[in-house]
């Protein structure tokens, strides 16, 4: 699996490993490779974390308080609106029309 990852063959990590083994020596190799694996989960537990960030800013709206600012503005221009068409309606005298 580790070798699909990079698109390494077979081969190809025979070589590496055996190079690894010439300069660390067998004892140390496996502490090495053991660091190595702990770099890597380090970096993909990150790596995920950021995604999933990213992914959730864009998902959620900017915050639900502004939402609801906004939804209470909203509210409060139609209000405003109404009232003030109701005031100006009151206001204007009704023209009677005379019939002669």
């Amino acid at each position: 699996m580790f070798a699909h990852t990079f698109n390494i063959g077979t081969g190809e990590l025979a070589v590496i490993l055996l190079v690894g083994l010439l300069i660390f020596g067998p004892n140390k190799l496996p502490e090495v490779a053991r660091r190595a694996g702990k770099a890597m989960r380090a970096l993909r537990k990150i790596s995920n974390s950021f995604r999933d960030e990213i992914r959730n800013a864009m998902a959620e709206p900017a915050s639900p308080s502004a939402d609801a600012a906004a939804d209470s503005d909203v509210a409060q221009d139609t209000d405003e609106a109404s009232n003030a068409k109701l005031s100006t309606a009151q206001t204007q005298p009704k023209t009677v029309e005379s019939r002669d």
